[in-house]
């Protein structure tokens, strides 16, 4: 029969039993997962709540014109950086006049540069190309009500010094704040720096930012040259800078428009470019903690896998298999974190499982010498990925193979665990329901036999699978599904479905393409590399 999802892509969900031979779901492309939901093994609403934390130094205004602070981690997402308040005020400065760009000069200059939207995103490491910027504190409000409300954690400017230390910047609420800009660095000659910085806003729902900005610009035409001898000192250089010989000799009109052409790039734009999906799902799995083993490690961070599946899809078996081959080929297969979230695709199989063969005729009308021929399209996938799928394997419930895979994670055997289950399922056609091949997969991975038991039978770790099941399952409606992140920088890929060997590597060069725009790696004390994970290679002025 023509089915018209064949392929080798994922599994998907559906509420209901399909009885079609023509089902468009099956075949090679995707599964489907019952949606009704497990029975409770447990009282979820006992377990604490999933949170996201983030901590960051604090930059302090003084009168030692330094700022310092340490890295921190970032979850950027603005949708608007601020309300711009033009004036038509001037000021005399010597005998250099110093002038607001017109609202109407500006607004065509907007107009002419505006991008199209793209969503909520965060404001990237720059400088600004004009004279000077006078802004106060943000301030954040209820969105019903328009009640101040306290700053959300993790929000707020951060600031970057010359030697690529940063911080959050704390003010007064009452204080004005000066942040010079390209300009005005290069028209002293360097004798007063522009302020290289970033916004962090994630906003939590029903919470809005504002911030008002007066942006001074010089007239348009006027040409940013630097005082004479001092042309070296007035631009920035080494692997800090944002500010090269490009701002030299152009006028302001030019560097404005170099600017907001920088602002709405790729290399600016690529990290808030993420679908709606994982933003959600990063929120859902928060990153984990940097291995102990890389902590001291020079080289980019490790890449951290979530894979949402049920343990006994085949297609999932086959496109982890896939990917571990990538992560070989790459050299990346040390600094990989595999973690193993339940996507049940039918959570009320029932205890004793039933025959797949009865399963492929019933769902989709597979014939049992069509599922067990040489020809069977997830045969020919198996062998490809190098193994064979036993076809006399039963359908049965995952629930305690999922409660073991949790146990494994808090003892770092995940990964293992999951791979033994796998091979016993679907080569040696095991039950891994049964609590007698669920032990033996234990010992496989390195762990105690004596301490499964306990582990099944507890009713915290039950309900933690069964929260996870029901919050996931919501997000998930094809298995397998993939969320690939950079750790560092916190940026990735969301994808479902098989992937061949190649296809994964794409997917991984993807993910440290996306790493590349935070974070620089550069020469240290004693010859050793230092990670500078807030810091950005890229200029936002460049002819």
């Amino acid at each position: 029969a023509g089915h018209a999802g064949d392929g080798l892509a994922s599994m998907r969900t559906h509420a209901t039993p399909v009885r079609s031979a023509g089902h468009a779901g099956d075949g090679l492309a995707s599964m489907r997962t019952h949606a009704t939901p497990v029975r409770s093994a447990g009282h979820v609403s006992d377990l604490p709540p999933v949170s996201r934390s983030s901590s960051s130094k604090s930059l302090s205004t003084s009168n030692e014109g330094t700022l310092r602070g340490a890295s921190s981690k970032r979850s950027f997402s603005e949708g608007q950086v601020s309300v711009r308040m033009h004036a038509t005020q001037s000021v005399s400065v010597g005998e250099q006049h110093l002038a607001l760009a017109s609202p109407a000069e500006l607004a065509r200059e907007e107009a002419e540069l505006a991008p199209q939207e793209a969503g909520d995103y965060w404001l990237p490491w720059h400088i600004d190309s004009n004279f000077v910027t006078l802004l106060h504190r943000e301030r954040y409000v209820d969105e019903s009500s328009a009640a101040l409300v306290p700053e959300p954690e993790g929000a707020g400017l951060l600031a970057m010094t010359p030697s690529g230390e940063y911080g959050k910047v704390r003010a007064p609420e009452d204080a004005m704040l000066l942040q010079i800009g390209a300009f005005a660095q290069i028209y002293a000659g360097g004798v007063i720096n522009a302020c290289r910085h970033a916004v962090l806003n994630p906003r939590p729902p029903g919470v809005a930012r504002f911030n008002f900005c007066n942006f001074w610009y010089v007239p348009w035409h006027t040409l940013c040259d630097a005082p004479l001898g001092r042309e070296a000192a007035a631009v920035s250089t080494g692997w800090n800078a944002m500010m090269d010989e490009s701002y030299l000799d152009i006028t302001m009109r030019q560097g404005f428009s170099a600017f907001r052409k920088f602002m709405t790039s790729p290399e600016a734009r690529v990290q808030f470019a993420d679908s709606e999906k994982f933003k959600m799902l990063s929120e859902m799995l928060p990153l984990p903690a940097r291995r102990a083993a890389l902590q001291s490690s020079a080289a980019s961070s490790e890449v951290v896998v979530d894979v949402l599946t049920d343990v006994r899809c085949p297609f999932s078996f086959l496109s982890l298999l896939n990917l571990e081959r990538a992560l070989q080929n790459l050299g990346l297969k040390e600094r990989a974190t595999l973690r193993y979230h339940p996507i049940f695709l039918n959570p009320n199989v029932p205890k004793e499982g039933e025959s797949l063969d009865d399963y492929l005729l019933r769902e989709y009308g597979y014939t049992k010498e069509f599922a067990h021929s040489e020809s069977y399209p997830l045969r020919v996938a198996g062998l490809q990925a190098g193994v064979e799928l036993n076809p006399h394997r039963r359908v049965v419930n995952t629930f305690d193979a999922f409660v073991l895979i949790r146990a494994a994670e808090e003892v770092g055997k995940q990964h293992e665990v999951v791979s033994a289950l796998s091979r016993r399922y679907f080569v040696d056609a095991e039950d891994i329901s049964d609590h007698a091949v669920l032990t033996a997969a234990a010992v496989d991975a390195g762990l105690e036999a004596e301490e499964v038991a306990g582990w099944l039978s507890d009713n915290v770790r039950r309900a933690q699978v069964q929260a996870s099941y029901e919050e996931l399952s919501g997000a998930i409606g094809e298995v397998p599904h993939f969320l690939l992140r950079d750790r560092a920088s916190g940026n990735g890929l969301e994808i479902g479905g098989n992937r061949s060997v190649e296809e994964w590597a794409d997917v991984l060069d993807g993910v440290l393409e996306k790493a590349q725009f935070i974070g620089m790696t550069v020469p240290g004390p004693h010859g050793q590399e230092v990670r500078l994970l807030g810091g950005n290679p890229h200029p936002p002025v460049g002819f």
